[in-house]
């Protein structure tokens, strides 16, 4: 039925689960090993398991492989559901990008991700006048000394260093 040969003999701890040599199995790692409870769902469906497919410890106890144990997922968010007992999950809207999402009752969330949440915080400090980097005031940030302005680069900072330029250079003529 298979064409991989297992060697029961080779069983290993990795983290919390078993895995066992099998370096003929088409997704063994790169040193040859298998976890024990991949082959066993393997041998209960009669096929290899896809890469995106997840086998669900029902008892939660990872190194019990006993197929009355095993349960097959078809992706990380279906074996998601099945960690999330007890939380009610709702759908907001980004307010950056406007996209729905889904986020835990209960807490705030409001943009759909990190880059989402750092631009619109971003844009924020900009509209108020505010340097992006640390949130000082753009002509309070770095220091001017002479005609060069110190410690950021942003486009921000250089005008503002620029105009610091030109009322230094005028206060010396």
């Amino acid at each position: 039925m298979f064409e991989y040969n297992v060697d029961w003999n080779m069983i290993t701890k990795c983290g919390p689960y078993r895995a066992v040599y099998c370096p003929d199995h088409p997704h063994a790692w790169p040193n040859g090993y298998v976890y024990v409870h991949r082959i066993v769902m393997e041998w209960m469906i009669g096929r290899l398991l896809l890469q995106s497919e997840i086998v669900h410890h029902k008892n939660e106890i990872k190194h019990d492989n006993s197929p009355h144990n095993l349960e097959l997922k078809a992706n990380h968010t279906e074996h998601a559901a099945c960690h999330k007992r007890g939380i009610t999950m709702i759908s907001s809207e980004c307010l950056y990008c406007h996209s729905t999402f889904s986020r835990r009752k209960g807490k705030t969330v409001r943009y759909c991700s990190r880059r989402c949440n750092g631009k619109a915080q971003m844009d924020i400090q900009i509209k108020n006048g505010m340097h992006p980097k640390n949130g000082n005031k753009v002509w309070e940030h770095g220091t001017v000394v002479g005609y060069r302005y110190h410690k950021c680069r942003c486009n921000l900072c250089r005008e503002a260093s620029t105009n610091a330029s030109r009322e230094w250079r005028t206060k010396q003529i």
